[in-house]
């Protein structure tokens, strides 16, 4: 169950994010593309819940040498959420094959960590 600092860091991060800083871009998920491209092979993923993905630009912004971007690299439609950026702040439904976490947890109050990572665990 979400705490009162839960909230309170979710109104911050929503302010954040209609600032035009550059921060919670997707910027690490990019940097990690070919790590999470690997357990995607490895494990034969069919669907990845990016749960966390900022502004998305990792997915609309970015391509790599092959004019690509993180989709089509990795060869799978992902399911985006950010409670913080409307766009993206639709609850995810279902289960997922991959669900995917970057820069994220550091950013939730201690006290919510516990539901928070249950909760991640319940998409998978």
């Amino acid at each position: 169950m979400p705490t009162e600092k839960y909230f309170e860091a979710l109104r911050l991060t929503q302010k954040h994010h209609t600032s035009q800083t550059k921060t919670f871009s997707g910027q690490f998920t990019w940097k990690n593309r070919h790590r999470i491209k690997e357990i995607i092979d490895q494990f034969d993923i069919h669907s990845i819940l990016d749960y966390g993905c900022g502004r998305g630009k990792q997915y609309h912004e970015n391509v790599d040498e092959k004019g690509q971007n993180l989709e089509q690299y990795w060869g799978i439609q992902t399911t985006k959420y950010d409670p913080g950026v409307s766009m993206y702040s639709r609850e995810p439904q279902g289960k997922f094959d991959l669900v995917i976490c970057v820069q994220v947890l550091g950013s939730i109050p201690k006290s919510d960590l516990p539901w928070v990572v249950n909760r991640l665990y319940g998409f998978a």
